[in-house]
């Protein structure tokens, strides 16, 4: 295994790097649905309630239509992400592991072009 950064080599328990001293087992965030979703559905209530129709109960100043817009298409859009990831998660765990996939551990370290 080598150090994504500098390419020092370096044991598999190791936890830093000897050259850079980097933390090793930090992996990249995963991107969920639930974020993607939660913020589109944001931005669109966002902008729904600024620039759509508006009820006479909410005639207010346009930030808080669009503050109350992006709460509540957030909350809405992150429900939605939850059940598009519990769904995913199943559909993944249902499936039989392949042999001739690679470990995690290499998946997790793509292959560096640089020397």
């Amino acid at each position: 295994m080598h150090c994504l950064a500098c390419k020092t080599p370096c044991l598999e328990t190791d936890t830093h790097c000897p050259g850079c001293h980097r933390l090793l087992t930090d992996a990249p965030p995963e991107r969920s649905a639930a974020n993607f979703c939660g913020f589109l559905f944001a931005a669109f209530g966002a902008a729904a309630l600024t620039f759509g129709p508006v009820p006479t109960w909410l005639d207010e100043n346009p930030a808080i239509r669009a503050g109350m817009g992006g709460l509540i298409g957030g909350i809405i859009g992150a429900i939605v992400g939850l059940i598009i990831d519990q769904f995913d998660r199943k559909k993944s765990d249902s499936k039989s592991p392949d042999p001739m996939m690679p470990s995690p551990a290499r998946m997790r370290f793509p292959p560096s072009t640089r020397f």
